[in-house]
């Protein structure tokens, strides 16, 4: 089973991004804090699943073959926070596995 930050992640690679950027572009959503409202979240919440689509390529594929195990999840979106604002795809890596401990 997928865990639930794969999922947000999954979501966001889903040209999630893009799709707010182009709706607001538009004139359709006044915001990026629309957008939040319409998916029902927080416009601090879409903001820090957004930044998971500054993690790496190589950390994005790890962090979705990641499972849940017996309902826990292997690892939180707050974890992954100072991962992605790494400076280098090489930092979030080493980040990455501090994290997993």
């Amino acid at each position: 089973m997928l865990d639930l930050i794969g999922l947000s992640l999954a979501r966001v690679q889903g040209d999630l991004n893009g799709e707010f950027q182009r709706a607001i572009d538009r004139g359709e959503l006044p915001d990026q804090a629309a957008a939040a409202r319409s998916l029902g979240l927080t416009r601090a919440h879409l903001t820090q699943l957004l930044d998971l689509t500054l993690l790496g390529p190589d950390v994005q594929e790890r962090v979705l073959a990641l499972e849940s195990v017996g309902g826990t999840e292997p690892l939180s979106e707050r974890v992954l926070r100072p991962v992605a604002r790494a400076p280098s795809w090489v930092e979030q890596q080493t980040l990455f596995e501090s994290a997993r401990g």
